[in-house]
């Protein structure tokens, strides 16, 4: 398993239409990167699996770390997100098998 840490800078967030026909699915996971990376999430990793096949990834394509901070709470929580680019829609008991393997091997 390969872990990858990526510095963002200012170039990666100019604003323009977006076509996602024209996107591949490596740079799709890298859109989400930076989308999370904006939302306010931190120690963000892409964890890239073998060239053209990511099953080195254990089923997540990106780890990160979110605080929520308020007057009554203080909490760190962990998340990983596993991102899809298909053309159809996901189906549902897809994504409930990927929950329920890296529930159990976790």
């Amino acid at each position: 398993m390969n872990s990858m840490s990526i510095n963002l800078t200012d170039i990666d967030f100019l604003q323009g239409q977006l076509d996602f026909s024209e996107i591949d699915p490596e740079n799709f996971e890298k859109l989400v990167f930076h989308l999370l990376d904006e939302m306010g999430f931190f120690n963000l990793s892409w964890r890239k699996g073998g060239k053209g096949n990511s099953s080195n990834d254990g089923g997540r394509d990106i780890d990160g770390t979110f605080w929520t901070i308020s007057p009554a709470v203080k909490k760190e929580e962990k998340y990983w997100f596993e991102v899809k680019y298909r053309k159809n829609q996901l189906e549902k008991s897809q994504v409930q098998n990927t929950v329920l393997c890296e529930g159990v091997a976790s």
